[in-house]
């Protein structure tokens, strides 16, 4: 699935713990399937509403001390195997992360690069 387009944006696989806070106060926990500067797919049992808004927050592990990004969201899919988000809204320091998160678990990350360069920002 890596290097395939999400809504105009490459996405690269991407496996990490990730916890959706959706509107009204519920909270569901799963894993990153894959990513893009659009959104994520979440893996997950628990599936929250279609249109819900949510905040989805992901832990990266694999940095010490690991570092939490959050980033305001929108489902706009919901699956067997879990739900997509789209993301609408985060901090530039975020959008920085985002961006080298696809970028290093791209197949293509020359091609994330130019996206990147054609379409600065996450939408």
């Amino acid at each position: 699935m890596t290097g395939d387009r999400t809504q105009g944006r490459l996405r690269a696989e991407f496996g990490e713990e990730v916890l959706v806070d959706v509107e009204g106060g519920r909270q569901i926990k799963g894993h990153t399937e894959n990513i893009s500067l659009n959104g994520v797919f979440v893996v997950s049992e628990q599936k929250p509403a279609q249109d819900s808004l949510c905040q989805v927050q992901i832990t990266l592990n694999r940095m010490s001390p690991p570092l939490v990004i959050k980033i305001k969201a929108k489902v706009v899919r919901v699956a067997d195997t879990g739900f997509a988000v789209h993301f609408v809204e985060m901090d530039l320091n975020t959008l920085e992360h985002l961006q080298k998160i696809v970028i290093y678990n791209s197949e293509k990350p020359e091609e994330v690069l130019k996206q990147n360069k054609n379409r600065p920002g996450f939408k």
